[in-house]
């Protein structure tokens, strides 16, 4: 299923999206999708990168014990020889501890 975000969409980004303006014929809106999502997610430990921008579009707070960000771990930081004071980028990550390259062209 698609969700429509509130206001008007100006640029799909289909390159790196995928999304074109025919998904939206009949998307969820947002309103009515955040309920659902927030029932998903409530009891559950999330991993992901850089979760704070998602958390927020989603208009959702999520206990801190239960959230596993790898932007913040210091542990990948310091196998993949990054300044552990920082942010580690998915890229460097990715690049670092997996030998892959991602997010390029």
């Amino acid at each position: 299923r698609y969700i429509r975000p509130k206001g008007e969409i100006v640029n799909f980004r289909t390159k790196y999206s995928g999304i074109r303006p025919y998904h939206m014929v009949g998307a969820v809106p947002m309103h009515s999708a955040l309920s659902e999502i927030h029932t998903i997610l409530k009891n559950t430990i999330i991993v992901g990168h850089d979760l704070a921008g998602d958390f927020s579009a989603l208009q959702y707070k999520h206990p801190q014990q239960f959230i596993y960000d790898t932007s913040n771990c210091k542990r990948l930081r310091l196998m993949s020889d990054l300044p552990v004071n920082q942010k580690a980028s998915l890229k460097k990550l990715s690049y670092f501890l997996l030998n892959r390259s991602i997010q390029v062209g």
